[in-house]
Protein backbone atom coordinates (compact mmCIF):
# COMPACT_ATOMS: atom_id res chain seq x y z
CA UNK A 1 0.00 0.00 0.00
CA UNK A 2 1.06 3.18 -0.75
CA UNK A 3 2.15 5.56 2.32
CA UNK A 4 1.11 9.00 0.17
CA UNK A 5 -0.92 8.71 -2.97
CA UNK A 6 0.55 11.66 -4.34
CA UNK A 7 3.79 9.45 -4.86
CA UNK A 8 1.69 6.74 -6.67
CA UNK A 9 3.19 6.80 -10.48
CA UNK A 10 -1.29 7.05 -11.56
CA UNK A 11 -1.53 10.12 -9.24
CA UNK A 12 -2.89 13.01 -11.16
CA UNK A 13 -3.93 15.74 -9.12
CA UNK A 14 -7.09 16.21 -10.97
CA UNK A 15 -10.79 15.17 -10.09
CA UNK A 16 -13.98 16.16 -10.96
CA UNK A 17 -17.55 15.64 -8.76
CA UNK A 18 -20.94 16.53 -9.67
CA UNK A 19 -23.60 16.37 -6.60
CA UNK A 20 -26.51 14.05 -7.55
CA UNK A 21 -29.12 15.76 -6.13
CA UNK A 22 -28.35 19.53 -6.70
CA UNK A 23 -25.92 19.35 -9.53
CA UNK A 24 -22.91 21.21 -8.07
CA UNK A 25 -19.64 20.56 -9.47
CA UNK A 26 -16.26 20.46 -7.98
CA UNK A 27 -12.77 20.18 -9.26
CA UNK A 28 -9.96 19.54 -6.88
CA UNK A 29 -8.92 20.92 -4.95
CA UNK A 30 -12.26 20.67 -2.82
CA UNK A 31 -13.32 20.22 0.67
CA UNK A 32 -14.88 17.09 2.26
CA UNK A 33 -15.38 16.12 5.30
CA UNK A 34 -14.64 12.70 5.74
CA UNK A 35 -15.38 9.07 7.72
CA UNK A 36 -14.10 5.81 7.93
CA UNK A 37 -15.84 2.88 6.63
CA UNK A 38 -15.49 1.14 10.02
CA UNK A 39 -18.35 0.09 12.24
CA UNK A 40 -17.88 2.76 14.70
CA UNK A 41 -18.55 5.70 11.67
CA UNK A 42 -14.92 7.16 12.82
CA UNK A 43 -15.14 11.25 11.65
CA UNK A 44 -11.76 12.11 10.01
CA UNK A 45 -12.01 15.43 10.14
CA UNK A 46 -12.80 18.04 6.94
CA UNK A 47 -9.85 17.44 4.28
CA UNK A 48 -9.55 18.24 0.92
CA UNK A 49 -10.12 16.00 -2.38
CA UNK A 50 -6.21 16.47 -4.19
CA UNK A 51 -6.26 14.11 -7.62
CA UNK A 52 -7.33 10.90 -8.44
CA UNK A 53 -5.32 7.57 -8.69
CA UNK A 54 -5.75 4.52 -10.67
CA UNK A 55 -6.79 1.19 -8.84
CA UNK A 56 -8.21 -1.67 -10.14
CA UNK A 57 -11.38 -0.58 -8.88
CA UNK A 58 -10.94 2.51 -11.80
CA UNK A 59 -10.32 6.04 -10.72
CA UNK A 60 -10.60 6.77 -7.46
CA UNK A 61 -10.02 9.87 -5.69
CA UNK A 62 -7.35 11.08 -3.12
CA UNK A 63 -8.29 13.06 -0.13
CA UNK A 64 -5.61 14.84 2.10
CA UNK A 65 -5.93 15.38 5.70
CA UNK A 66 -4.67 16.57 9.12
CA UNK A 67 -3.97 14.40 11.51
CA UNK A 68 -5.35 15.39 14.77
CA UNK A 69 -2.63 13.94 16.95
CA UNK A 70 0.60 15.00 15.50
CA UNK A 71 -0.27 17.13 12.92
CA UNK A 72 1.36 15.57 9.73
CA UNK A 73 -0.50 15.67 6.62
CA UNK A 74 -2.56 11.86 5.28
CA UNK A 75 -3.54 10.82 2.10
CA UNK A 76 -6.53 8.41 1.94
CA UNK A 77 -8.84 6.82 -1.12
CA UNK A 78 -12.38 7.46 -1.78
CA UNK A 79 -12.80 3.41 -1.38
CA UNK A 80 -11.14 3.64 2.23
CA UNK A 81 -13.27 6.08 3.34
CA UNK A 82 -17.11 7.99 2.95
CA UNK A 83 -16.72 11.61 1.94
CA UNK A 84 -19.31 13.97 1.44
CA UNK A 85 -18.98 17.70 -0.35
CA UNK A 86 -19.89 20.17 0.09
CA UNK A 87 -19.04 19.86 3.80
CA UNK A 88 -22.32 19.58 5.74
CA UNK A 89 -23.46 22.27 8.05
CA UNK A 90 -24.17 20.04 10.48
CA UNK A 91 -20.89 18.88 10.74
CA UNK A 92 -19.09 22.06 11.29
CA UNK A 93 -21.75 22.94 13.76
CA UNK A 94 -20.78 19.60 15.68
CA UNK A 95 -16.96 20.28 15.19
CA UNK A 96 -17.39 23.68 16.84
CA UNK A 97 -19.77 22.66 19.94
CA UNK A 98 -17.32 19.66 20.34
CA UNK A 99 -20.06 16.99 19.87
CA UNK A 100 -18.29 15.71 17.44
CA UNK A 101 -14.79 14.49 18.04
CA UNK A 102 -12.07 14.29 15.20
CA UNK A 103 -10.17 10.46 15.23
CA UNK A 104 -6.57 10.28 13.83
CA UNK A 105 -6.49 9.38 10.49
CA UNK A 106 -3.15 7.71 11.05
CA UNK A 107 -4.43 5.30 13.20
CA UNK A 108 -6.87 4.97 11.33
CA UNK A 109 -4.56 4.24 8.00
CA UNK A 110 -2.52 1.72 10.64
CA UNK A 111 -5.68 -0.27 11.36
CA UNK A 112 -6.79 -0.64 7.70
CA UNK A 113 -3.49 -1.35 6.79
CA UNK A 114 -3.56 -4.46 9.63
CA UNK A 115 -6.80 -5.56 8.86
CA UNK A 116 -6.03 -6.12 5.27
CA UNK A 117 -2.63 -7.81 5.88
CA UNK A 118 -4.95 -9.98 8.47
CA UNK A 119 -7.26 -10.77 5.59
CA UNK A 120 -4.79 -11.36 2.96
CA UNK A 121 -2.73 -13.79 5.21
CA UNK A 122 -5.84 -15.85 6.01
CA UNK A 123 -6.70 -15.68 2.30
CA UNK A 124 -3.54 -17.26 1.98
CA UNK A 125 -3.92 -19.90 4.19
CA UNK A 126 -7.31 -21.37 2.75
CA UNK A 127 -5.36 -21.04 -0.25
CA UNK A 128 -2.56 -23.26 0.80
CA UNK A 129 -5.33 -25.54 3.02
CA UNK A 130 -6.63 -26.31 -1.19
CA UNK A 131 -3.26 -26.90 -2.05
CA UNK A 132 -3.13 -24.12 -4.36
CA UNK A 133 0.31 -21.95 -4.64
CA UNK A 134 -1.03 -17.86 -2.87
CA UNK A 135 1.61 -16.67 -5.38
CA UNK A 136 0.17 -18.02 -8.71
Amino acid sequence: MVENYREDPSFKPEYSYKDRETGEEASAPFPVAVFGVDSNKTFLGVGNVIGVVETSFGDNPVIELEDIEDGQKYTILGLESWWTHPVPEEVVEHMADGSLAVDSVRRYLDELRADEELSEAADNAWLEDQGIDPES
